[in-house]
C-alpha cells in the first residue's frame, strides 16, 4: 500500500521543477475552487489491501487562470481504513 501510495505521489511531482533556488520559470496552476461532488462506500481490494467500507470521493476544481483550462478538473479517489484508523489515499483516476 505504501509502495502504491509513493508511486501516485512521485508520479505527480516529476513533472514540477525545483524551486530550491527560487529560479523556476514554469508556471504552476492554482486551484480556485474544490466541490465534492459525491461520496460512497464500497469494497476496495487491491493485492493484500482490503477494506470493505471504503471511501470513494469524486471531487472536481476550477483554476484561476485561463491558462490551465484544458488540466484535468476533476477525479475520483479511494481511500481504505488502515489498522489505525487513518485512512490512507490508495487510488486517484
Amino acid at each position: 500500500l505504501q509502495k502504491r501510495c509513493k508511486h501516485i505521489f512521485f508520479t505527480y511531482y516529476k513533472y514540477v521543477e525545483s524551486d530550491i533556488y527560487h529560479t523556476r520559470n514554469q508556471s504552476l496552476p492554482v486551484v480556485d475552487k474544490i466541490t465534492i461532488d459525491e461520496v460512497t462506500k464500497e469494497e476496495y481490494k487491491y493485492n493484500e489491501t482490503e477494506d470493505k467500507e471504503a471511501y470513494k470521493v469524486k471531487v472536481s476544481w476550477d483554476y484561476t487562470t485561463e491558462e490551465f483550462a484544458k488540466y484535468q478538473k476533476n477525479a475520483t479517489l479511494i481511500f481504505v481504513h488502515e489498522e489505525n484508523g487513518k485512512l490512507d489515499l490508495v487510488e486517484l483516476s
